[in-house]
Formats: structure tokens, C-alpha cells, sequence
């Protein structure tokens, strides 16, 4: 779950510089920025603890592979969804 929330807040903060209603613009920033808070909690950051910025990530859970470890792919959309919401705040 780790990683689709990496991937949905980096899509949320994405999406708010498209959609053109200022209250949709606010909605979907904030819901993308609450995710990344929690993402950045200690519950989940794997700063001082990992080579990893997000643990507990889980890629096939359904094969029963990488369940509950840190994952490149987590970590690649987390530093996306950073990256474009520094970009909104520079504008």
C-alpha cells in the first residue's frame, strides 16, 4: 500500500496544476500533500534506519514477493511527489 501511496500523491499534486476550479486545485494538493506527510512520518521513513527514504513497501503480495520491505519504485514516485509539490510552491 506504501508504494500506491507514493504513486497517487505525486498524481494528486500533478493533477492539481491541471484541473482549472480553484477548489479542485486546493482538494487534490491537500490530499496529495496529507499523503506525503504520513509517507514521511517515522512510522515510514527509512531515514537513519535504511539506505531507503520509504520502508514497509510491498510490490506482489498476491505472489508473495517483496511484502513489507523497501522498494526502489516506492522511493522513486515518493522523491517525484516531493519534486513536483517543491516545483508548485516555487510558482
Amino acid at each position: 500500500m506504501l508504494l500506491r501511496a507514493a504513486v497517487v500523491a505525486s498524481a494528486l499534486i500533478d493533477l492539481s496544476s491541471f484541473v482549472e476550479s480553484k477548489e479542485e486545485q486546493v482538494k487534490y494538493l491537500n490530499a496529495g500533500i496529507k499523503m506525503l506527510n504520513s509517507l514521511s512520518s517515522k512510522k515510514y521513513s527509512g531515514v537513519g534506519k535504511s539506505d531507503a527514504f520509504l520502508l514497509h513497501s510491498t510490490g506482489a503480495k498476491s505472489l508473495g514477493w517483496e511484502i513489507d520491505v523497501a522498494l526502489i519504485y516506492a522511493d522513486y514516485y515518493y522523491i517525484e511527489a516531493l519534486s513536483r509539490l517543491k516545483k508548485l510552491e516555487k510558482k
